[in-house]
């Protein structure tokens, strides 16, 4: 069986760090938007292991700040599952975008939106990732998938945080 590829915390802080720079030097308020959502979305799929297709699927009300963690709605076994999310710095960047959402794309039901306020297709998140690995320099083949093995494998370390 072959092992899967992983990105070690420090690539991860440095995949990271490129959507949460676009916030600071966006040029407009739509590269705003897309950067404070594209780290949230990835802070979340690096601190929860998510599927693409169960970040894609999340609504408004699967967000549960309280208890800090989210409900994901018929993940592949068809089940709803609770997920903990304990990272501080993901519910930060979560609750980032819940504001600009709200002043940008009105009040559908879909989480994670674009611009128009659709939801958002695995396929986008998929590449952005792949902008963003470049941009931070990384060599291995970056994808969603990549992000739920790099947190399974980092979780499992005697430290469980990344």
């Amino acid at each position: 069986m072959k092992i899967p590829t992983i990105l070690t915390r420090k690539e991860l802080m440095r995949l990271i760090a490129v959507p949460e720079g676009d916030i600071e030097t966006a040029s407009n308020k739509h590269k705003r938007f897309n950067a404070v959502r594209n780290t949230a979305m990835l802070r979340l799929l690096c601190s929860t292991g998510l599927r693409i297709q169960e970040l894609a699927n999340l609504n408004r009300g699967n967000i549960f700040h309280q208890e800090q963690r989210i409900k994901v709605r018929q993940g592949k076994k068809g089940n709803d599952d609770y997920i903990p999310v304990v990272n501080d710095a993901t519910w930060q960047a979560l609750e980032r975008y819940e504001k600009i959402r709200e002043t940008i794309s009105g009040t559908g039901e879909a989480y994670f939106v674009g611009w128009n306020g659709q939801r958002i297709l695995p396929r986008q998140v998929n590449r952005y990732l792949k902008g963003y690995a470049a941009r931070a320099g990384l060599e291995k083949n970056v994808h969603a998938h990549i992000l739920r093995h790099s947190f399974g494998t980092l979780f499992y370390k005697p430290s469980r945080t990344w």
